[in-house]
């Protein structure tokens, strides 16, 4: 019996669809056993990628680990996917002209509101909307600000604004920085402390709030029972929540950051072919739309993201928010990147939460992308160490 162990992140999204395809992949091949386990989010999103890989043959992981991964020797390469993924998924997971993760899970910053509570048309669609909206509503306006997503949360702002964003680095910019200081100060202290899942689940079992305009999209809590014969798996209880666009910038930009997962192979693996076999099968359009989707995943297959049945099953989540995907922007690829993102959101958390101003936050924030060596040049072109 050969076992394959894979980890994920301990949320449905992430669990539900590997199980699913754990048991189909092993009813195929007698004597091979597929096992998952879960993570924390928090530990997805920081733990270094090489801690997370030992003991395991793959790894469910965030596309800026990839450069890290490789200069590590955590992961072990990968040839290039075989299917289409969607908007900027596509070759997310490469460094240095190889694959290290194979593109299983998309998403990006997008808006989302009670439409039980809030009408569409009432939904605010531009930055200077969501603040008129927050100071009208106070109180009823969240934000996930979770150290992990903080970093994320002023790189879609950044977007929307204008500023660049490139594959070598990123400049801080100002203007983005204060609009970040003015949502933290229209929304609830505790979300600094909260990330996305635990707020979206709040949104969907209480009248707290009627409305997050950025937060990384989760299909599951659209979820509605079977549809074209498919069974998705259950939304998390209470109301059904409504996806829209990221709110767009000042020249009518989406501004919204890539988020997603691949599954890479690790370097520890006992099985490392058969694990890339697993690897490729899972990412394949057809085990996505037909097995990832319905199980309540968020497929990374442009296909899937097509699908109308799909969309259908999820209430509209792919659709609308389709656009929003095709236009996300990538984190800088850096082997130093994962450092500098914990870091950079426990100082804009420890810096919101004590009421610092725009200029000092943002020359913090530049110290200490120097000290991590990110280039603020957008086209400057990182070289391995």
């Amino acid at each position: 019996m050969t076992t394959l162990r894979v980890l994920c992140w301990d949320d449905p999204r992430c669990l539900a669809p590997m199980r699913a395809a754990a048991t189909a992949f092993a009813a195929a091949r007698p004597g091979v056993r597929v096992e998952v386990a879960g993570r924390p989010l928090a530990a997805f999103n920081d733990q270094p990628i090489g801690e997370a890989a030992a003991g395991h043959d793959l790894v469910v992981f965030d596309h800026p680990m990839a450069p890290r991964a490789a200069e590590s020797g955590a992961l072990l390469p990968l040839g290039p996917a075989g299917t289409d993924a969607v908007g900027a998924t596509q070759g997310s997971f490469d460094w240095q002209d190889r694959s290290w993760g194979i593109p299983v899970d998309a998403a990006c910053q997008v808006a989302v509101s009670r439409p039980d509570l809030l009408p569409g048309a009432d939904v605010p669609r531009t930055w200077p909307d969501v603040v008129a909206f927050a100071r009208a509503h106070p109180g009823r306006v969240a934000v996930p600000l979770f150290h992990s997503d903080l970093l994320c949360v002023l790189l879609s702002l950044t977007a929307a604004i204008g500023a660049p964003i490139g594959p070598g680095g990123f400049a801080v910019d100002d203007a983005a920085v204060e609009l970040l200081c003015e949502l933290a100060a229209l929304v609830d202290d505790d979300l600094l402390y909260r990330n996305p899942p635990a707020v979206l689940a709040e949104l969907a079992t209480t009248g707290r709030w009627l409305y997050i305009p950025l937060s990384f999209g989760y299909a599951r809590f659209s979820a509605r029972s079977g549809t074209a014969g498919r069974e998705p798996a259950p939304a998390s209880t209470g109301a059904r929540l409504a996806w829209h666009d990221a709110p767009t910038g000042p020249g009518g930009a989406i501004g919204t950051l890539l988020g997603g997962a691949g599954l890479g192979v690790s370097a520890a693996s006992t099985a490392p072919d058969l694990a890339a076999e697993f690897a490729a099968w899972y990412g394949s359009a057809d085990v996505q739309r037909q097995i990832v989707g319905p199980a309540g995943g968020q497929p990374a297959a442009a296909a899937a993201w097509g699908d109308d049945d799909l969309d259908r099953a999820f209430g509209g989540f792919y659709s609308a928010t389709r656009r929003s995907m095709l236009g996300a922007v990538r984190r800088p690829a850096h082997p130093r990147w994962p450092r500098f993102q914990h870091e950079a959101g426990l100082l804009l958390r420890d810096g919101l939460a004590g009421g610092a101003r725009p200029p000092g936050l943002a020359a913090e924030l530049r110290a200490l992308q120097r000290r991590h060596g990110i280039p603020s040049d957008v086209e400057t072109k990182v070289v391995p160490a």
